[in-house]
């Protein structure tokens, strides 16, 4: 078998190097509003659906207080990236889901 028909095997992460592009994402996000995970991508070569896994993954783990009324603009922004980044994630999750709807509908016709 050529090396262009192997199947590629998935790169393992540690959780340091996990930590690590995460905390990357965050500070991009908090020191622009957004782009953090197109900056992961472009800095460690990494997926971003992989990124966006983790980040889901990482916001599952505990429930998601309100902020309060009082809370400051940076505290705000953050927020708003940390929905947006969640938005986009949901968003290509059900994209993917809708092709495989279609493609399952179109082995029934």
């Amino acid at each position: 078998m050529t090396d262009e028909l192997r199947k590629k095997t998935a790169k393992r992460y540690t959780d340091e190097e996990k930590a690590k592009i995460l905390r990357f994402v965050k500070q991009v996000n908090q020191d622009k509003g957004r782009g953090g995970v197109s900056a992961a991508v472009r800095e460690f070569g990494i997926s971003p659906i992989t990124v966006n896994g983790w980040l889901r993954n990482q916001k599952d783990s505990g429930p998601t207080l309100p902020l309060p009324k009082n809370a400051s603009a940076v505290e705000v922004f953050q927020r708003l990236a940390d929905l947006h980044s969640s938005i986009e994630s949901k968003r290509d999750e059900l994209i993917r889901m809708e092709r495989e709807y279609e493609e399952l509908k179109k082995k029934i016709k």
